[in-house]
Formats: C-alpha cells, sequence, structure tokens
C-alpha cells in the first residue's frame, strides 16, 4: 500500500494530520468500522498502529486478531 508519492503508507501513528484532515480520516474509519460490525467482525486491536494512509485513504492492517461480534 503506498501514499500519494508513490512511498509505502505510514501508520496512522506516524502521520503528521491536520485538524482539517482528521474529520474525514475519521469518518471513513467510522464506516469501515461500521462494514466490518454489518459482517459480524470485530478487528480485535484496531488502532492507529494498524491504519495506514494509503493514497485512496486510510486502510486497515493486521486481522489476524479479527473475533465475531
Amino acid at each position: 500500500i503506498g501514499d500519494a508519492e508513490g512511498r509505502v503508507a505510514p501508520r496512522l501513528v506516524e502521520a503528521a494530520i491536520t485538524r482539517e484532515q482528521a474529520e474525514p480520516l475519521y469518518v471513513t474509519l467510522r464506516q469501515e468500522v461500521i462494514k466490518m460490525l454489518a459482517e459480524d467482525v470485530i478487528h480485535g486491536d484496531l488502532s492507529e498502529f494498524n491504519i495506514l494512509l494509503g493514497a485512496n485513504g486510510p486502510v486497515i492492517i493486521d486481522f489476524p486478531q479479527v473475533i465475531t461480534a
């Protein structure tokens, strides 16, 4: 997963984001969590360490600890 410049996408914890950038990221991530719940799964370890800021938006990674909702 790459960033807009073609480099490896940073983890959310490593990214410098502005207040203006934070709200749309939150909305997108909330939508992704709702999608997971609609499929009856919970990530199990969702944190700023398991979200990459890809060129097309945030990408949730690291699903080995997924559990049934």
